[in-house]
């Protein structure tokens, strides 16, 4: 790690590549904000306390990188160096888990937090801009003043009966809202990061846009983002369709069970005799999407050999949603509500989402845990698959 010249690269962005790998270069760049004074790094230090470390150590980075004139640094090189600590400080600073000794950084805090020129395209030179639009999502939560009053404004909207889609809108626009008034405003790099956040968001879950979200996206200045959501949001629209005509793709359940219990007998009746992978997902759920994802290059193999792939959520997921979804997913799917599924979690401790339960050929629960552990569900399966155990040797 101490040689200065380890690597040469050649192409477009030659010299900052070869620079930045150069030993002394690194060296800059492995100073981050997470080798702050350890003492101070266990949740001890007021958001005060942080911003001022920072901001020295922000500070202090930045003129060393004008210690590298003399080692013959491009000066394109020097401006990335800077950028990514503008970039870093402002990372910290508005996500500082275990170092501020509260939840609450407020308002006035964030905006001094906000590096005004970063909400331009240059972030996206050291790949942070979709990261820097996503703090700015998400600020409304370090402000435990708004949001105590956004839960109270939604408690007494679900009590006076307002949909739940109604109520949920109300908030999503609370959040913006809150992060364009830190930006000082909606136009803006950042603040069109935000709103393509949203879309992606939407369609993520597999469902088109309505007529309020097409009519907010056709009115943004932005054309390629205008252009870039319309092209996926018609594309969507022809694979939903697609997906109608293939009905054998995967089967939408009703179950009349009450209870989370009487829901697993109903599944070991439906599948006697067959390996029976129970998949506990939500729509919301990004780690359930990617594990889903990442379980595909498996589905096939394993379908062939008789394991059943049983996908269960509950109510949280939105019913269009979840359908939408399943319909791009080879299974069995049920909505359970929510006291069936928390009846199941509490039987196999299980304690979040994604979380899986494996039944054998015999109809015994072999396995059960939260969490996308690959290997050790896998074995569990394949496991179960074995002759042995389908005639029921071993354990």
């Amino acid at each position: 790690p101490y040689i200065e010249h380890p690597l040469q690269f050649s192409g477009a962005m030659a010299e900052l590549n070869n620079d930045i790998s150069r030993f002394s270069g690194r060296a800059l760049i492995w100073h981050n904000y997470q080798n702050l004074n350890e003492a101070k790094r266990n949740g001890q230090m007021s958001p005060e306390e942080l911003y001022k470390e920072v901001i020295a150590h922000r500070d202090h980075d930045i003129a060393g990188v004008d210690s590298l004139n003399m080692l013959g640094f491009t000066p394109q090189t020097k401006e990335w160096l800077r950028l990514m600590n503008r970039v870093d400080a402002m990372d910290i600073l508005l996500d500082p888990t275990g170092f501020v000794n509260t939840r609450h950084l407020g308002k006035e805090f964030m905006q001094r937090a906000i590096d005004p020129s970063l909400n331009s395209l240059m972030p996206a030179y050291c790949a942070n801009q979709s990261a820097m639009a996503n703090h700015m999502v998400f600020a409304f939560y370090q402000d435990t003043v708004a949001v105590a009053s956004d839960r109270a404004e939604m408690e007494r909207m679900y009590a006076a009966g307002v949909p739940e889609k109604k109520v949920l809108a109300m908030h999503d626009s609370i959040r913006y809202a809150y992060g364009y008034e830190l930006l000082g405003g909606r136009s803006g790099v950042l603040q069109d990061g935000m709103r393509g956040e949203y879309y992606y968001y939407l369609l993520e879950k597999e469902t088109p846009f309505n007529e309020e979200q097409l009519a907010m996206l056709n009115a943004e200045e932005n054309k390629f983002m205008r252009e870039h959501f319309l092209r996926r949001n018609n594309a969507l629209i022809a694979e939903l369709d697609r997906r109608k005509n293939d009905a054998t793709y995967y089967t939408i359940h009703k179950t009349a069970t009450n209870s989370g219990e009487e829901f697993l007998s109903e599944i070991g009746k439906e599948f006697e005799g067959k390996v029976i992978l129970i998949d506990f997902w939500g729509t919301w759920c990004g780690p359930c999407r990617a594990a889903i994802k990442q379980m595909k290059e498996h589905h096939d193999e394993l379908a062939k050999k008789g394991v059943v792939f049983v996908y269960v959520t509950d109510t949280k997921s939105r019913e269009n949603e979840w359908q939408n979804m399943a319909s791009g997913m080879s299974g069995e799917h049920y909505r359970l509500s929510a006291e069936q599924a928390k009846e199941i979690f509490k039987k196999f401790n299980l304690t979040g989402w994604p979380s899986y339960i494996v039944i054998d050929k015999q109809g015994r629960y072999v396995f059960s845990k939260t969490g996308y552990y690959e290997e050790e569900l896998l074995k569990a399966i394949n496991k179960s698959l074995s002759p042995a155990l389908s005639q029921g040797e071993g354990d």
